[in-house]
């Protein structure tokens, strides 16, 4: 017997998604006076560091967050740590430095529980163990199953506008893709040639500034929390020699395994990472990924995506998070500035598309160098001979400088147009150059690309 309940939709935007992005919107949206309500598939918003992976909050995303309220900014930079730097190392030798200042360094989970709760004293609904089902999209019902009592909920959303932020793997997205043929072929899905996993430890070290974080031959080593190391091993899908990673399993072998591999990219974190830690690791989610660009942001004026659901990218960008926390900013401002019409999300689509196709194709010329050996030798090469012209003052700044390191604060924040334009000035004749070098000096093919598909559209 399938038990169900109907209810009209009484709020002014229902958000899909608990998430960074989900809360931040509807504080902001609360803030110009409308009502919002939230609908979330988990049972709570967990705000222990260790259930997720570190994050650095640039002024981009900081800005955004000021504009719902100059406290809560202050509570996240409190809950942080200042990144002065980020250091590049390939073997023992740093061979790349990008420093910062401007950017926070924190985990994701401490910043959505910071705005889970300023969400709920705002007077936002949470709608927990709601995980959507099924869209009509002629109708505008949305279809909940209630995990919690196993009944099904109808929301009629016909007087309600519906903000999906349901991230990179979005139900609505699919529920769209399904039904539209033209939203279908406005999304581009690139899945990650690789899978995140965390360690985490408690202390410090002289090895360590915990000032910077560190880029250990694929192994990322920054400072979660006043008291946490996080320590995240890159598994390339490509690899052989990674698949161990990518189980479950704390066997003996799999522990030494990940001892060894621990030793053999960042021998500076051993002595902060304890026995057990090699076996709490298997236990911990794994963080697969793609990324998301959708040329399509809204539908019919009744349905919009924000953040992951829209543009996820890849996490060294260094811009999941802060794209997503500008998202929300740029709507709630139409909205303070416009009103809630029924052009709203087609405005919102005509700001916003061509900045999140430019961060798309940053992130996908950096997801690549990721995985594929001799495209990253090729981007090693450009990104070096670019660090040299800038100091000679012939080629200008880094597109990082301007996304978290020196050149950026929330009085002087770049669009990805701008940034991206400026860097394909940058490099025009620096690329060529470039990927001659790699396919002289470096492996003689590019890696395959994995086979690993993680979206049902994909």
């Amino acid at each position: 017997l399938q038990l169900w309940a109907q209810q009209s939709a009484m709020a002014d935007f229902l958000v899909i998604g608990a998430g960074p992005v989900g809360c931040a919107v509807a504080s902001m949206l609360v803030n110009t006076g409308h009502s919002v309500e939230i609908y979330e598939r988990l049972d709570r918003i967990e705000p222990h560091p260790e259930t997720s992976y570190p994050i650095g909050v640039n002024p981009r995303g900081l800005n955004a967050i000021k504009q719902i309220s100059p406290e809560l900014q202050k509570q996240i930079k409190d809950h942080g740590t200042v990144v002065k730097a980020w250091e590049i190392y390939g073997g023992t030798r740093k061979v790349a430095e990008l420093c910062s200042g401007t950017t926070y360094g924190t985990t994701r989970a401490t910043v959505n529980h910071l705005l889970y709760t300023d969400a709920v004293d705002r007077g936002v609904v949470v709608n927990f163990s709601h995980q959507l089902k099924s869209i009509d999209f002629e109708a505008r019902q949305l279809v909940f199953k209630d995990t919690s009592s196993r009944m099904d909920h109808v929301v009629d959303a016909t007087h309600s506008k519906v903000i999906a932020c349901d991230g990179a793997y979005s139900a609505v997205r699919q529920q769209l893709v399904a039904h539209d043929a033209d939203f279908k072929a406005s999304v581009q899905i690139t899945p990650w040639g690789s899978v995140y996993r965390a360690l985490f430890a408690h202390g410090d070290t002289a090895a360590l500034d915990p000032l910077v974080h560190y880029i250990f031959n694929g192994l990322y080593v920054a400072k979660a929390t006043a008291t946490t190391w996080a320590f995240v091993p890159g598994a390339l899908l490509a690899d052989e020699s990674h698949r161990f990673l990518l189980t479950d399993t704390a066997t003996p072998d799999n522990v030494q395994r990940l001892k060894a591999f621990v030793a053999e990219k960042a021998p500076k974190a051993l002595e902060l990472i304890p026995e057990e830690e090699y076996e709490r690791f298997w236990q911990r989610r794994a963080f697969p990924g793609q990324i998301v660009q959708c040329s399509q942001l809204q539908y019919k004026g009744w349905l919009v995506f924000l953040g992951d659901a829209a543009h996820s990218v890849h996490p060294s960008t260094g811009e999941g998070i802060n794209s997503g926390l500008e998202d929300a900013a740029v709507l709630s401002r139409l909205v303070a500035e416009e009103g809630n019409s029924d052009a709203l999300f087609g405005r919102y689509e005509q700001v916003r598309v061509q900045d999140l196709a430019a961060l798309g194709r940053i992130a996908r010329y950096l997801e690549q160098s990721s995985w594929d050996a001799q495209f990253r030798v090729s981007s090693t090469i450009t990104t070096i001979l670019v660090g040299i012209g800038g100091k000679l003052g012939l080629t200008g700044p880094s597109k990082e400088a301007y996304m978290f390191g020196t050149l950026i604060d929330e009085d002087h924040i770049l669009s990805y147009s701008e940034i991206y334009s400026r860097w394909q000035h940058q490099i025009r004749y620096i690329k060529p150059f470039a990927e001659r070098m790699a396919k002289w000096f470096g492996p003689k093919q590019g890696s395959p690309v994995p086979a690993f598909s993680t979206d049902r559209h994909g």
